[in-house]
């Protein structure tokens, strides 16, 4: 884990969760990190994983004419 994470901010964020979330959450991030090189998961990679999670990833290109059909 990065000097940066807060862990008060992550148990915020939590509220709610299941444990499954959280291990998707901590996997998504440690995946994120070591694929750029990192030693440790920092707060940067861990929000990110927390907005994918909860939100979802985002669709980079809009649906076409053919996909809504």
């Amino acid at each position: 884990m990065g000097d940066d994470v807060d862990i008060d901010v992550l148990a915020r964020r939590c509220g709610g969760m299941s444990g499954a979330d959280l291990f998707n959450v901590i996997n998504i991030a440690a995946v994120r990190a070591s694929s750029e090189g990192k030693d440790a998961v920092h707060m940067n990679y861990l929000e990110e994983a927390f907005d994918r999670v909860l939100v979802g990833l985002q669709r980079r290109n809009p649906m076409s004419d053919a996909e809504r059909r």
